[in-house]
């Protein structure tokens, strides 16, 4: 599981790490010899960090000013920061230390389904 921590000076913005360990799946095949984490994955872990910090799922409903920078590879520990823009955006930005793996603004839909 995943922390997301508020950063305490702007109430709006939150952040996390977390390590893209050799065996997850999304290296399988991506490519063989070279493997590098697909943009659906970088993807996928920004909306199931605003699902954790809204607690609620959410349903994708548009990608805005998306960027991958660099590759990123396994065993790579990442820093994912979120800044809610509004009720239904959130600018994110995926990284280590200064190397800025992709960025963007996903735009989402409640479900009104909590999370447990």
């Amino acid at each position: 599981m995943i922390e997301v921590k508020p950063n305490e000076a702007v109430p709006q913005e939150y952040s996390a790490k977390h390590l893209f360990s050799a065996s997850h799946p999304g290296f399988e095949g991506h490519f063989p010899g070279f493997p590098l984490l697909p943009a659906v994955s970088q993807i996928d872990l920004v909306k199931d960090l605003i699902e954790l910090c809204l607690k609620d799922r959410v349903r994708c409903r548009s990608l805005r000013n998306v960027k991958f920078k660099a590759m990123l590879r396994p065993d790579t520990e990442v820093t994912i920061k979120l800044q809610f823009l509004d009720e239904e955006s959130v600018r994110w930005t995926l990284s280590h230390e200064k190397l800025i793996f992709s960025s963007g603004i996903f735009t989402f839909s409640r479900e009104n389904k909590p999370i447990l």
